[in-house]
């Protein structure tokens, strides 16, 4: 697969000024992961973070999601209907299955049976 940015490619003289956080039209930053026939895409985009969801077989975004109030991922709901979000670039990937973690007081929050706010983080393991 190949990712052409088109319009949105970051010219050499706005390369060769990583630090210099404008709004601009073009991708800053850009993490890749796949999960079976999707993949999964977080990106800077005028000072905002976005993750989507695309379909490897159509090539068709599925979901996105936008940054706010300087918090992204992908939602997670707990047991509690409490949504707490996965941060997409702390993500193991591995075929069909999906692990991240959630610290251990949003866990007690969230309804998670025997988990105590001064416990280890707790892992989330998802299979597609």
């Amino acid at each position: 697969m190949f990712l052409k940015k088109g319009k949105y490619t970051l010219p050499e003289e706005e390369a060769k000024k990583p630090m210099d956080i404008t709004s601009s039209p073009y991708i800053r930053s850009m993490w890749l992961s796949s999960v079976l026939d999707y993949y999964l895409i977080t990106y800077l985009f005028e000072n905002q973070i976005y993750d989507e969801v695309w379909s490897a077989k159509d090539n068709r975004i599925v979901s996105r999601l936008l940054c706010e109030n300087g918090e992204w991922g992908f939602p997670l709901c707990l047991p509690s209907g409490k949504k707490v979000l996965l941060n997409t670039r702390m993500l193991y990937v591995n075929g069909n299955i999906v692990a991240s973690f959630i610290d251990a007081s949003t866990a007690a929050e969230g309804g998670i049976a025997g988990v105590d706010e001064d416990d280890n983080p707790v892992l989330v393991v998802m299979e597609l």
